[in-house]
């Protein structure tokens, strides 16, 4: 098993990772000891998207998480639709290809997009909290180590490329603005009532025979509490 993490750590964005945080070498139950990171880093989706991103397109968390944002905006959304359709992107003359970067860019769409977010990045750095910032005009997903409000990685995929990780987060803390530690209750902040709408996607999950949303299950691993 510790051979398989330090193959994970030896890629160049965990190694980079690890030397801005100052983590420690060595593990403790299998977890690696870590401090906070100093700075965040804004995570570029363009530079990574063939090679480490696009290998978890198909995966089954990555793909409901992706539904089940994209039915918040529209409930008609099914599997396997163009997320970018929904953007405002058509009408500002925005092109897509399938299964590139530009297919997952729903223009003015970032609260919605930003589950696939949340499902990419714990693929991507599984030791990694993940959770939501999420304010009035916009939500970026974050990853933290031990302290939520000093995320190692930002993931903006909407805007990666204007916008550096801080000024992500203090756009989506503009106004407004609550950090969720969990898709869950990312999810039920779109209820009107958030209590009943958590309690309703936990028998949700309960009842699911599928496993089609384990990644919503808290003991997997998707909640920061």
């Amino acid at each position: 098993m510790n051979t398989i993490i330090e193959r994970h750590y030896a890629h160049s964005d965990e190694a980079e990772t690890r030397r801005r945080a100052g983590r420690a070498e060595g593990y403790e139950n299998g977890t690696a000891k870590r401090t906070t990171a100093l700075t965040p880093r804004q995570y570029n989706f363009a530079r990574n998207w063939k090679s480490k991103i696009r290998p978890h397109l198909d995966d089954p968390d990555v793909v409901t998480a992706l539904v089940l944002g994209m039915k918040l905006c529209d409930v008609f959304y099914e599997e396997g639709d163009p997320p970018w359709l929904s953007g405002r992107g058509p009408l500002n003359g925005q092109r897509a290809r399938e299964g590139c970067l530009s297919w997952y860019q729903p223009l003015g769409c970032c609260h919605y997009i930003a589950p696939f977010c949340w499902a990419v990045g714990r693929k991507l750095f599984p030791y990694l909290r993940w959770g939501f910032f999420s304010g009035k005009f916009h939500t970026a997903v974050i990853g933290d180590s031990n302290d939520w409000e000093r995320p190692d990685w930002v993931m903006d995929i909407l805007l990666f490329r204007r916008m550096s990780a801080q000024q992500s987060l203090d756009f989506a803390k503009n106004q407004e603005w609550k950090f969720y530690d969990s898709f869950p209750g990312y999810l039920a902040s779109f209820c009107s009532d958030p209590e009943a709408g958590l309690r309703a996607i936990g028998e949700m999950v309960t009842r699911d025979k599928t496993g089609r949303f384990a990644c919503m299950d808290s003991s997997s691993g998707c909640s920061a509490a």
